[in-house]
């Protein structure tokens, strides 16, 4: 050890220290000289399952009047669910974890590239805070508000929705908050049924081509766009000049609730959907749709999962393909161009691959009635 050279040994800690802090934890208990070696570097990637984990980070980090600087955070998680009680106690440890969860995030906020924030309670819209480094982020739901900014997330290109609501309001909530989106993906769609008329606009596919699936998605959605939202539609569509890949993932509806309210709908919805992806696949341009399995809520195991692999260069919750080349390959050659051709990426064919959903029978359809 005392012979390898400092600077070596720091690329090879960079490259170790990408598990959410584990490594970096570790390494550091080796002896002096490692720990300072890990010093610089221990704090990339960060990973917050845990209320403990949460709150003892937090401790970890110097107050923004201290004279230490903050350590550099490139990928951070934070999936930590909070529950508020009405007694004292109960809401006096639900204030400490709100604060320690605005604490980490300013404090990773000038330099964060991957960020995941789940169950948290923490709005980043209404946070006011910068990112300008930030180009992945994964949260639950994207809130409406007039304080919006572009310019906050100059970088931002792919993003991922746990659940939402997708109504005609939310695109162009989307539009303001990030206009250079490319890739993105909402998970849990349950019974939006403007989402597939908007779709059609959105993803500009040619109706002389597939007037036939066209016309089988207006008639099955039994819902079609007032003239003023569909030019509110095109507006919106024009907001979002740069967004090429839309991943779709819908609810799963649990067997006791089949024949519930609205479940035939939620069914035509997903066939729509499905229908719109194919005529995608068809077209020549160069907009996709990907539909993937239903799934229950995006746990904290997947969002894990998912932020590892974005960490270590692979797809994440990007892995749809539907003929080998999809949008997997298509954030892996994104990525290469952001991070430069000194970062080596896996090749798209080793990456993890999920199926288009297959489209829903006639017999699957639930009953009317």
């Amino acid at each position: 050890m005392e012979r390898c050279p400092v600077e070596l040994w720091l690329r090879i800690v960079t490259l170790a220290c990408t598990d959410g802090g584990y490594t970096g934890c570790s390494l550091c208990l080796v002896s002096q000289r490692m720990r300072h070696i890990v010093e610089s570097v221990r704090f990339l990637s960060i990973s917050l399952v845990h209320e403990e984990q949460l709150l003892a980070f937090s401790r970890l980090l110097p107050d923004p009047d201290s004279q230490y600087s903050p350590p550099v955070i490139r990928h951070l998680l934070i999936f930590v669910k909070l529950y508020f009680r009405s007694d004292p106690e109960g809401k006096s440890r639900g204030e400490s974890l709100q604060q320690a969860t605005r604490k980490i995030i300013s404090v990773a906020a000038p330099n964060v590239e991957t960020l995941v924030v789940h169950q948290a309670r923490y709005d980043l819209v209404f946070s006011m805070l910068k990112f300008p480094a930030l180009r992945d982020l994964s949260l639950d739901g994207l809130s409406s508000s007039s304080e919006i900014n572009i310019s906050r997330f100059p970088a931002l290109r792919r993003l991922h929705l746990g659940s939402s609501q997708v109504l005609l309001d939310f695109w162009s909530d989307l539009a303001h908050f990030a206009r250079s989106l490319t890739h993105l993906r909402i998970s849990g769609i349950a019974l939006s049924r403007t989402i597939s008329p908007f779709l059609l606009i959105l993803l500009d596919l040619p109706i002389q081509n597939h007037a036939e699936s066209i016309a089988a998605i207006r008639r099955d959605n039994e819902y079609t766009l007032s003239s003023a939202d569909a030019a509110n539609a095109v507006a919106f569509a024009e907001g979002l000049p740069a967004l090429e890949h839309i991943v779709i993932q819908p609810y799963k509806i649990g067997i006791v609730s089949r024949r519930a309210p609205g479940i035939r709908e939620h069914y035509l919805m997903k066939y729509g959907l499905v229908r719109i992806a194919r005529a995608c696949a068809q077209a020549q341009g160069t907009k996709k749709l990907y539909v993937l399995p239903d799934s229950p809520a995006y746990s904290v195991d997947e969002a894990r999962r998912d932020w590892l692999e974005m960490v270590e260069g692979g797809d994440g919750p990007w892995s749809a393909s539907a003929d080998g080349y999809g949008v997997g390959a298509s954030v892996h050659n994104q990525r290469q161009e952001e991070h430069g051709a000194h970062d080596v990426r896996p090749p798209p064919h080793l990456l993890r691959r999920i199926p288009h959903q297959a489209l829903p029978t006639e017999g699957e359809l639930p009953p009317t009635s």
